[in-house]
């Protein structure tokens, strides 16, 4: 078993750098957790701390895949 941490999966550059690292490596089985939860409501809405939980949750998850 291998793991890989501390990726920040934000960064296109160092999911690049994961993926270089990964070079030639076979994966059977792929745990990809990430995620980051900040609490919003409706009449005190911060877009900011939104977007960064759908980068985070979402597309940093799917940049990895």
């Amino acid at each position: 078993m291998r793991v890989e941490s501390g990726c920040d999966i934000t960064s296109p550059e160092a999911v690049s750098k994961l993926a270089s690292n990964l070079k030639g490596s076979t994966i059977d089985v792929l745990i990809n957790n990430a995620g980051i939860l900040k609490r919003n409501t409706l009449e005190n809405l911060d877009f900011d701390s939104i977007r960064q939980q759908f980068e985070v949750n979402a597309l940093g998850p799917l940049r990895v895949t």
